[in-house]
């Protein structure tokens, strides 16, 4: 019995000693900087993530400060993410396959998100629940828009997408927007038109609404509505995908009203008054590819304005 609790307490100081040996030895800076940038070419050059000051764990999660996420698409540089904190647990193993797993939890300027991410070459998948996190954290979001937005978002996101093969594209999104608006900025809706527009309210406590679902190849849009006040939107409908993101086929439909506060800066409106709905609202319908959606308020259709 003796001899059989010595080869125990020996086996288990072995493995006591090669552990600490290996947390000691092991080269986790290079390995996690290596996945850092193995995400440009898993994703095939269109996502790069940036950051400082990391620490890296081999089993609890590693912490990154000013945590940036670039889209490189169409030859930009586009940051779709900015947090000054994001605990990363990276999942080795699977590297050694081309293939990127991590679970993540997200400190964001305001609010928080936690979540599960997988990208490889031919597949991404993304689960997360957002909580509060305010929009300064997606400068994306502001800058594909054009106009520069503030607001909170809560809800889920559970996506499936297969790049080469977007009719196999799954997944659900369900987001509350919560004081939204957008701040006072000068658009350019047509050549030579320039319009001060002032603070306008998308939503206050009564929060927006979208709710997407994917399957088969179509983007469900199960429901996108602003309570306003001062842009009011119902907007529900599909988009057909297609390979080449431009010829992808888009048919919404829904309302859409406006405050007077924000009339006042689109004097040209009054050619579309007579397009009204009983209740006030101006029935919207948008058709076509993605690449020259056709836009129709009523029987007024505005593809004349877009040369």
């Amino acid at each position: 019995m003796n001899r059989v609790s010595q080869w125990a307490l020996n086996l288990v100081t072995g493995i006591f000693f090669f552990i600490f040996f290996l947390f000691v030895t092991f080269p986790l800076d290079t390995i996690v900087q290596g996945a850092l940038s193995r995400v440009e070419k898993i994703s095939g050059g269109q996502y790069r993530i940036t950051a400082t000051d990391i620490k890296p764990s081999l089993i609890f999660k590693s912490s990154f400060k000013n945590f940036q996420l670039h889209d490189l698409a169409r030859g930009e540089d586009v940051i779709l993410v900015d947090f000054p904190e994001i605990k990363i647990g990276l999942k080795y193993l699977p590297l050694i396959t081309g293939k990127m797993q991590a679970h993540f939890t997200v400190k964001g300027k305001k609010g928080s998100m936690n979540g599960f991410v997988i990208l490889s070459k031919h597949e991404q998948r993304l689960r997360v629940s957002v909580d509060k996190l305010d929009l300064q954290n997606v400068p994306a979001l502001s800058k594909k828009l054009k106009v520069e937005m503030n607001g909170q978002i809560d809800g889920s996101i559970n996506l499936k997408i297969f790049p080469g093969e977007p009719q196999d594209n799954t997944g659900e999104v369900d987001l509350k927007l919560v004081n939204f608006k957008i701040q006072p900025t000068q658009l350019t809706p047509f050549p030579g038109l320039d319009i001060d527009l002032p603070e306008t309210l998308l939503s206050e406590a009564t929060a927006g609404q979208v709710r997407i679902s994917l399957d088969k190849g179509k983007v469900r849009i199960k429901n996108i509505k602003l309570p306003g006040p001062d842009i009011v939107v119902d907007l529900k409908g599909v988009l057909q995908l297609n390979k080449k993101s431009g010829f992808s086929k888009l048919n919404f439909l829904g309302t859409f009203s406006l405050s007077d506060k924000v009339k006042d800066k689109f004097p040209f409106l009054i050619m579309i008054d007579k397009q009204k709905n009983e209740d006030g609202s101006f029935p919207l319908r948008i058709t076509g590819n993605t690449s020259k959606p056709r836009i129709q308020i009523g029987d007024f259709d505005l593809s004349s304005f877009q040369g």
